[in-house]
């Protein structure tokens, strides 16, 4: 247990450290206008994090629990991917169909150029669906109590989409270089965890079932509820701020609010 604290912390704290530390690199080369941008993708990452309608923590319990059968364990692990994969699928055809009206119309005081607008927001909305798809696997790890592989994953992850990025921009100071970068990492990352994860599972017994297994999602309705009511309400306090704003000022007053908050 020890260890397990030990490395959540050493995550955290890296995570938090780097949100301070990598900032001021991403405004000195990609400006206030390129900043402001940025803000948006973590509003939207936001919204779109909504959509795991609380089957992330819902899979970690599912993990941690002593009193099913292994098999149990694994369709629920097939069920519940399944169900990502339907969000991921519904995050790509978004991301591909509505960021041109995005730009058009609800960033249209934007001065980025239009073209610019509409490749980082297909990246920005794909991304956010793998890191759905990136949640749900960490929340299989740490049900299993391997927070240190968890954490190791995630670790890498921010350095590399986060820090490993200003290498990218400081050669090709471009938003779609940006989100371009960001992306693929993820998409890496993800195929990573799918692999451990596999690797995992594939050692429990395995049954037939239906692509959605409603009973085993009946079993978890209750637990993932709950954990949705409490995302929801996370989501109006830290975000409908700057939803609200965001409406109401220019794109560049909203990248200014999020840097001070």
């Amino acid at each position: 247990m020890r260890k397990n604290i030990l490395f959540n912390f050493i995550s955290r704290l890296f995570t938090a450290i780097s949100t301070f530390l990598f900032v001021p690199f991403y405004v000195s080369i990609l400006g206030t206008d390129g900043y402001s941008i940025i803000a948006l993708s973590l509003v939207v990452l936001s919204l779109v994090l909504i959509m795991e309608i609380g089957l992330t923590a819902a899979i970690s319990r599912e993990m941690a629990r002593r009193d099913i059968s292994d098999a149990e364990r694994r369709k629920a692990f097939t069920v519940i991917e399944h169900i990502f994969l339907i969000f991921l699928s519904i995050t790509i055809v978004s991301g591909c169909t509505s960021s041109s009206w995005l730009a058009l119309h609800i960033l249209a005081d934007s001065a980025i150029d239009v073209d610019i607008l509409i490749t980082c927001l297909k990246f920005i909305i794909i991304e956010a669906g793998f890191q759905l798809l990136m949640r749900f696997y960490i929340g299989v790890m740490i049900g299993l109590e391997r927070q240190m592989c968890a954490n190791l994953f995630t670790i890498l992850w921010t350095a590399l989409r986060n820090g490993l990025v200003i290498v990218v921009i400081w050669h090709y100071p471009d938003l779609r270089a940006f989100f371009g970068w960001q992306l693929a990492v993820t998409f890496f990352i993800v195929g990573s965890l799918k692999l451990y994860s596999l690797n995992i599972v594939r050692a429990w017994p395995q049954s037939a079932a239906p692509f959605l297994d409603w009973i085993t999602l009946g079993r978890l309705r209750g637990f993932a509820s709950g954990m949705l009511l409490i995302s929801l309400v996370a989501v109006i306090n830290t975000q409908m701020d700057r939803i609200f704003i965001g409406s109401m000022v220019a794109m560049r007053d909203l990248g200014a609010y999020v840097l001070a908050a």
